[in-house]
């Protein structure tokens, strides 16, 4: 995210206008020992060490502080906890699955860890990203997961809204081996901080956001359907034509 990466962009060249600010402190040691010619060694070496310093003490205190990040990353923050519900497309009106998932930021990327249930509650499985590329122009978050026992590898991309304040909801489309067809989850945050429930308490909450969930996923399955239909009929037609 570019919001978290800003604070290096005036930290590198501060630390090297300080290093250039001592040079003439250097060059008179040097002349003083006969090497005068060399002294500039003096400053690069304090710029490049010094910029590597910052970065590795910025970097850590960046991960380990979610209150720096979601200061930083003000109305792009989409950490935390959420709830979704699962819909495959070739059964636009039925919920497969519900979901209860975290996004955090870890090892200079964002990971996507969560539990999968049944609508009734029943922990069905766990799922977790394997690497991940966040857009905060368009608040689009790619990665690829794996899913079950098997490990089972898949791509997903989650599309956060509204575009103009703090994310509440998402739109997540993703694929896997074992999909017979591409899936489509909404989901929304259910608090901005990582809550410390349990498996059956995670599992209740996403059970409970399925009312208000599964409505607007069945519209949001009918608009690509409406798309897609409409694609086919264009496709059609320019064949007629041709013939």
């Amino acid at each position: 995210m570019r919001q978290y990466l800003r604070p290096k962009l005036l930290l590198n060249p501060t630390i090297v206008a300080t290093a250039f600010l001592t040079q003439n402190l250097f060059q008179r040691k040097f002349e003083a020992a006969g090497i005068g010619g060399l002294y500039l060694i003096a400053p690069i070496t304090l710029s490049v060490a010094g910029m590597v310093l910052a970065d590795y003490l910025y970097d850590s205190v960046l991960e380990a502080s979610r209150r720096l990040r979601r200061v930083l990353a003000g109305e792009h923050y989409i950490e935390g906890d959420w709830a979704n519900v699962v819909i495959c497309l070739d059964k636009p009106d039925t919920v497969e699955s519900v979901e209860y998932c975290r996004i955090r930021y870890l090892d200079g990327q964002f990971c996507l860890t969560g539990d999968t249930y049944s609508t009734d509650g029943t922990w069905i499985g766990n799922f977790h990203s394997e690497g991940s590329m966040y857009n905060d122009r368009s608040r689009e978050l790619e990665y690829f997961y794996k899913v079950g026992i098997g490990r089972t590898g898949g791509y997903a991309l989650i599309q956060f809204s509204p575009l103009d304040s703090a994310p509440t909801q998402f739109i997540c489309r993703y694929f896997d081996e074992s999909c017979v067809a591409p899936y489509l989850t909404v989901g929304k945050r259910v608090s901005k901080r990582f809550m410390g429930y349990d498996t059956e308490r995670r599992g209740s909450i996403a059970v409970a956001a399925c009312s208000e969930l599964k409505p607007f996923a069945i519209s949001e399955i009918r608009k690509i359907q409406s798309v897609k239909d409409a694609a086919a009929k264009r496709t059609s037609l320019d064949a007629d034509h041709d013939v």
